[in-house]
């Protein structure tokens, strides 16, 4: 026995049978402890009806106004309270409370909510209770086997009083750290001030944090997990529905959906991600991946990148992807690049504007590229497909196809007429089923095409083979560079020395030119044609060859005394009598 003496007080010390037992203070009771401490002022060891126990084991108490209920229980401070074997409970509130003795431990006499005192106003012990349950900090709670409340009112742990029992129906081995904390199920984690975690297996880190569903986590001040199996990070991020990720500033999400980034909106299953992204429907395919993306229904990739349907927030574009700085989709389209579009004009600034009339299963490849009718494809910075112009393409820089069917291939090539093919650099080709191929020549006739650079069709049903051709003449052919035409002339007859001759091919629909005046060229390797009354075949050098021959013969002539040739257009002089020999044979000319 011994004491220690203050100058204004007396705190005795005492051992029991057990030379490991201390006890210090006044009004200690131990209750028959075994290997125990108790120290300071109203110290309670309990009391415990055990079979072959004397009373409980290597508990520690220090203290005024504590309690260690249980086996290897340890207690330091002001009104603190452990419970079960193994619990910690470390700070005080300097408030007074009663307890009541049970046969599984202490508790408050009259808890109320929080365990506020009903005789004293916001008062809260602090408590350990519960097998290996450790409460750090002033006014704070460990309420459940393995709960850790560390932090000034933090809570680890909940359950209910039954008479003078305490109940732990939740918050096994959870975890609050932080002041005004709450982990209040199983397995649960609060993390930072005022965090809150009461789903199973959920976790919540940050200022006012809070996860309030299944296996959720949310990370960040404010925000909030409030659905099963969801992921949220960042400041203000929030989602309602299950298994959804967010990650970001403020966010609010749907069932089984990510949203990641600021502002973001991802709808059920969708993705989310970047400053304000949001996926609109709840389609396994809505992505949205990018500052401000927008994906109703598809794939949206890059910043202000959109796969909606017009600017109604409610419209939606399936099975589209979006890929590039603010490129816009509708359905089933595909946009490549910085602002492609397919299926709605922008403007300058790169906006949504208007909702044009095509766009489905249209492809926009390309910086600025546009598709706006259905089924058609643009490919290259600039390159257009305007509306109406059905499976239209346009490939190249600033290439415009503008027409059903119309193809525009090439730098700043256009092609602006039904079924068109612009294929070159410049050119333009504005007549339905006609044709460019070169630089840059332009066709406005119809069913006309143009190979060579420099051309210039304007008739219908022409062909223009060469350079720097102008043709005017419909369903004419000009072949050769620099060649010219002009309307073919009909020539059905024609008069020799007052004899007319009538011509096969007189009513001529048009002509072959293949020179200019100056500027002429043989036609070789011509054919032998059909020579007779009818035909209308050319004629090569050889057949006029043979014809030549036979003229160059000339005429036989023979008289009485000799015979001679005369040439075509040579004279023959005949003399012979004024009167004609009535008697005269031999068929002599008679004179």
């Amino acid at each position: 026995l011994s004491s220690v003496h203050a100058d204004t007080s007396v705190v005795n010390c005492n051992t029991t049978d057990h030379d490991s037992d201390l006890f210090c203070g006044n009004n200690i009771n131990t209750n028959g402890a075994v290997n125990s401490v108790a120290i300071g002022n109203s110290v309670l060891i309990p009391k415990i009806s055990v079979p072959g126990k004397t009373g409980i084991e290597q508990a520690v108490a220090i203290g005024s106004n504590v309690q260690a209920t249980g086996d290897n229980s340890l207690v330091i401070g002001n009104e603190a309270i452990t419970g079960k074997s193994g619990s910690i409970a470390i700070g005080g509130d300097d408030a007074a409370g009663t307890y009541n003795a049970n046969g599984k431990g202490y508790i408050l006499r009259a808890f109320g909510s929080n365990f506020f005192d009903n005789n004293i106003t916001d008062y809260r012990a602090n408590a350990a209770i519960g097998n290996g349950a450790v409460s750090l900090g002033s006014n704070s709670q460990a309420l459940a086997d393995g709960a850790v409340s560390i932090g000034a009112a933090a809570t680890a742990g909940a359950g209910t009083q039954r008479g003078n029992e305490w109940d732990s129906s939740s918050g096994k081995q959870s975890i609050a750290l932080g002041a005004e904390s709450s982990a209040l199920n199983d397995n649960t984690i609060a993390l930072g001030y005022r965090t809150t975690s009461t789903g199973n297996s959920s976790t919540a880190i940050g200022n006012s944090t809070v996860a309030t569903a299944n296996n959720a986590l949310a990370l960040g001040s404010h925000s909030h997990a409030d659905a099963d199996g969801a992921v949220i990070i960042g400041s203000d991020a929030k989602n309602t529905r299950d298994t959804l990720t967010a990650v970001g500033l403020p966010a609010d999400n749907g069932v089984n959906a990510i949203g990641i980034g600021s502002s973001v909106r991802s709808a059920a299953n969708g993705i989310a991600i970047g400053r304000g992204a949001e996926a609109k429907i709840s389609e396994a395919t809505t992505i949205a991946i990018g500052n401000g993306a927008v994906s109703a229904g598809g794939i949206a990739l890059g910043q202000d990148s959109a796969v909606v349907k017009g600017n109604n927030p409610s419209g939606t574009a399936s099975a589209s992807v979006s890929i590039g700085r603010q490129t816009t989709v509708a359905d089933y389209g595909v946009a490549l690049g910085s602002r492609a579009s397919v299926g709605m004009t922008l403007t300058a600034d790169g906006i949504p504007e208007r909702l044009t009339s095509g766009g489905l299963y249209g492809t926009a490849v390309g910086i600025n590229s546009g598709v706006y009718s259905n089924s058609a494809l643009a490919v290259g910075h600039n390159a257009k497909v305007s509306e109406n112009a059905d499976a239209a393409l346009a490939v190249g820089y600033n290439s415009l196809s503008s027409a059903q069917n119309a193809i525009a291939i090439g730098n700043t090539t256009k092609a602006s007429a039904e079924n068109a093919i612009s294929i070159g650099t410049g050119n333009t080709v504005s007549g339905d089923n006609s044709g460019a191929i070169g630089d840059p020549s332009t066709v406005s006739g119809m069913n006309s095409y143009s190979l060579g650079n420099n051309n210039t069709v304007s008739a219908n049903n022409a062909f223009v083979l060469g350079n720097s051709v102008n043709n005017a003449v419909d369903s004419s052919v000009v072949l050769g560079d620099g060649s010219t035409v002009m309307a073919a002339v009909a020539t059905p007859e024609y008069t020799v020395n007052g004899t007319t001759h009538k011509f096969a091919g007189s009513l001529p629909v048009s002509t072959v030119s293949i020179g200019d005046s100056g500027k002429e060229r043989t036609l070789t390797n011509v054919a032998a044609g059909r020579v007779s009354a009818a035909s209308t075949d050319a004629i090569n050098g050889s057949q006029l060859f043979a014809v030549a021959s036979e003229v160059e013969k000339g005429n036989q002539f023979a008289g009485n005394t000799g015979a001679f040739n005369r040439r075509l257009g040579e004279i023959t002089t005949i003399s012979g009598g004024l009167v004609a020999d009535a008697t005269a044979s031999n068929k002599n000319i008679r004179t």
